[in-house]
């Protein structure tokens, strides 16, 4: 399903902020914002950047975005999709969305153990 340009800029702006985002942790979830290093600068991206680089992603309509139907919690919908990093391995990003509809969850942010084809 490709996601509306009004859907991505809600997400966007959802992740820009802070009283709107969180990172989905009792849920099993693999953020690792503090792992991932932001090539620009040589540090990890850390929270506020992992976000920023999201919401900046999502606005990016070049990028495909995967919609996905989640098992846990039953039903909910989220969002995957790669974000390439030159001479690096991309980084993958899954956000959910969540408390009905007036926030996102992160549930994803790491180094991607598989590339796209």
């Amino acid at each position: 399903m490709v996601l509306s340009s009004e859907v991505r800029r809600l997400l966007a702006r959802y992740c820009r902020a802070k009283q709107s985002r969180r990172v989905a942790r009792d849920l099993g979830c693999r953020w690792e914002a503090l792992r991932v290093e932001n090539p620009a600068t040589g540090l990890p991206y850390g929270d506020y950047g992992a976000w920023a680089l999201i919401a900046d992603t999502l606005e990016d309509m070049s990028i495909e975005i995967t919609e996905l139907i989640l098992d846990k919690p039953p039903g909910a919908r989220a969002y995957w999709w790669l974000i390439a990093q030159s001479g690096r391995s991309s980084i993958y990003v899954k956000i959910q969305i969540g408390h009905g509809g007036c926030c996102v969850l992160g549930r994803s942010f790491h180094f991607a153990e598989f590339e796209e084809p």
